[in-house]
């Protein structure tokens, strides 16, 4: 294989103009070589390996390994071939590659920190007892960069094979999905999380409230996921949620006063109609409909979505203070999922007022004075570590 000298190299017209991230490639080159050269024409133009040739210009290298061809009106179609015409590694793949990889790269810096410390060098930590050394975040990068990914997609990939090779009768099918990219991989990394806590609530399930309420508001976790196929991230939910049938065996009946009242969160597009069979299940009697207009669209299967719906049914007589209250709030769509504006509390606040402890929040997002709550989950910033997710 010749060496050309690369200021002898002509670089015209390129289709690729970005290079993207040289530094792994570098370094690849530094250790392991150049495995492949680049391609010239018979005059030193560059036909293929841009990137490469990039690469070792910033290394400082004066000569570089090329193959010399003589493609004619064929250097398009080689340009094209060579960044198209390729498999990239599945997932899995990746992950097994990273595996076989990484006791190699956990020798080199354990080398590379002995040299360290005979060298007198800064930074370089004592293992201690530590006879297996930790990856560092370059080392976990650049083992990443090796198989074709970035460190985030290799860890939720390498999350997902585990679980799989774990428990292949319940996770065996993400590991099909995400190699088959029927889905994105952050897609199924997140179907793994809500599966995972899924079975982890259905095995240890919060304990339901024990005493009795005038006024109850819940925002059930009602099961929506696209079925259009692309895989978007936006169309899976970020909870765990729960069929129209468990929905419906909630023990309402049972938790009501003699008087109350319930306002009950639905959606526009799949369960609106589900919403009034719960009322109707939990023997309340349909009043009127609550709509939330918020500040932000959301998907639509026919319109963009900005409203949300909430159903009220009584159970009795219960007292209403009704003023000028009107059957409509605004407020912005908060940080954690489907969380409700201030706006609808101080509604229920005026609208309903009970004795202190008659009040219940179910499948709440924050803990709020004067309310009892079920299924708490609160949001980063109140600090509670104790908090379930639904």
């Amino acid at each position: 294989m010749p060496l050309v000298p690369i200021a002898s190299i002509r670089v015209e017209n390129r289709f690729r103009r970005q290079m993207g991230d040289l530094k792994p490639l570098q370094d690849s080159i530094q250790e392991v070589g150049l495995l492949h050269p680049v391609v010239l024409n018979a005059d030193y133009k560059l036909i293929a390996g841009a990137r490469r040739l990039e690469a070792c210009k910033r290394l400082g290298w004066k000569e570089i390994p090329a193959r010399i061809v003589n493609l004619h009106d064929m250097a398009l179609r080689a340009e094209f071939d060579e960044n198209v015409v390729r498999l990239d590694f599945l997932p899995s793949e990746a992950v097994a590659l990273k595996r076989a990889l990484e006791p190699i790269e956990r020798q080199s810096a354990e080398q590379r920190r002995l040299e360290g410390v005979k060298t007198g060098g800064r930074g370089h930590k004592k293992l201690g007892g530590n006879l297996t050394p930790s990856l560092s975040g370059k080392t976990r990068d650049r083992l990443a960069n090796c198989v074709g990914l970035s460190a985030s997609s290799l860890r939720k990939a390498e999350a997902i094979v585990l679980a799989g090779e774990q428990a292949p009768e319940r996770y065996g099918d993400l590991v099909e999905q995400m190699d088959k990219r029927y889905r994105s991989l952050s897609w199924v990394y997140r179907k793994l999380q809500v599966r995972q806590e899924s079975e982890k609530l259905r095995s240890e399930p919060p304990a339901m409230p024990s005493g009795r309420y005038s006024v109850i508001t819940l925002d059930p976790p009602w099961p929506y996921e696209s079925d259009n196929g692309n895989g978007s991230e936006r169309e899976l939910l970020p909870y765990v949620s729960m069929s129209v049938e468990e929905i419906m065996a909630l023990p309402v009946p049972y938790l009501l006063e003699d008087d109350a009242i319930v306002f009950l969160w639905t959606t526009n597009s799949r369960h609106l109609h589900d919403g009034f069979h719960c009322l109707e299940k939990w023997g309340l009697q349909y009043k009127t409909c609550l709509t939330w207009i918020k500040n932000a669209r959301s998907m639509g299967s026919v319109l963009r979505t900005i409203t949300e719906h909430c159903l009220v049914g009584t159970f009795g007589k219960p007292l209403i203070a009704l003023t000028t209250q009107v059957n409509v709030i605004y407020g912005g769509v908060g940080r954690t999922h489907s969380r409700k504006p201030e706006s609808y509390f101080r509604l229920l606040d005026e609208l309903c007022p009970c004795k202190p402890g008659k009040k219940l929040e179910m499948f709440a997002r924050n803990r709020r004075e004067g309310w009892d709550a079920y299924g708490l989950e609160v949001d980063a910033e109140e600090g509670n570590k104790d908090s379930r997710k639904f």
